[in-house]
């Protein structure tokens, strides 16, 4: 899968979102919610990033076809994104 960035059209560093090369997208509601803007003032720059999407999966498959995915999860390995804190026994201690 081959995904672009979705700018801002005033300011291109500025990602709202994502688009793959067969046009899903995927937006940030948040920032585009606190911006004041429509997904409609945006489907200009998504077009241009699913072009973009799509010369380089392209690129990359150079002529062959794409490989299928596999049937099973290829991973399950869930990620806890919370801070661990240290275990007590982990500090040491004073000596005496």
């Amino acid at each position: 899968m081959v995904a672009k960035k979705i700018a801002l059209p005033s300011n291109p560093e500025h990602a709202v979102g994502a688009v793959t090369a067969d046009g899903a997208a995927w937006y940030d509601d948040e920032v585009i919610r606190r911006l004041g803007l429509d997904e409609g003032a945006l489907e200009p720059e998504r077009e241009r990033a699913r072009r973009r999407a799509e010369e380089k999966r392209d690129a990359f498959l150079d002529g062959r076809t794409p490989p299928t995915p596999p049937a099973r999860p290829v991973s399950r390995w869930r990620f806890r994104w919370r801070r661990r804190r240290p275990s007590p026994n982990s500090r040491r201690k004073p000596t005496t």
